[in-house]
């Protein structure tokens, strides 16, 4: 059973760094996540912006409980991650999260080095991966994932 109601301040429609209302339909990777109770501890979101042809912030979005949770002790809650190979098995890839490196959600990374980093083109259409996973007291909470892919876009003069 899943909560599938709108909530305008969790999930705003307009969001920061985007410069458009959508009106419908998915243009992003979704995940499910089944709730326990409505102090589930998840990840909520993951968002890679890329800065450059080579360089990434990112940016993870724990849920309320997990963020309470971390508040009260710093043991008991931790945001792992890691760049990882698009073609790999992303099969039980997660077990192995305790050593990633460790990410506070409140400041995120920023100018993050992207391994191996290729240019997306039409001609070659080159994807990378990031796997965040959320740990409570070394067990594997939650794991998730984002393709995201690095292009340039240039202008000159008043072109």
């Amino acid at each position: 059973l899943a909560d599938n109601r709108f909530d305008l301040r969790t999930h705003p429609v307009h969001q920061e760094r985007y410069d458009w209302y959508q009106a419908g339909g998915l243009l992003r990777s979704v995940q499910f996540h089944a709730l326990a109770s409505t102090k589930a501890i998840y990840i909520a979101g993951l968002e890679v912006l890329p800065r450059s042809a080579h360089k990434v912030d990112i940016i993870v979005r724990p849920s309320l409980a997990a963020v309470e949770e971390a508040a009260t002790s710093a043991d008991a809650v931790s945001f792992r991650w890691r760049f990882a190979d698009v073609n790999d098995d992303g099969e039980n890839q997660c077990m192995y999260a305790e050593s990633w490196d460790w990410i506070d959600p409140a400041l995120g990374r920023r100018g993050v080095e992207v391994p191996r980093a290729q240019i997306w083109s039409p001609d070659k259409p080159h994807l990378h991966l990031l796997r965040m996973a959320l740990l409570r007291a070394g067990r594997l909470i939650d794991c998730i994932e984002v393709r995201f892919g690095l292009r340039t876009i240039e202008t000159q003069g008043r072109e």
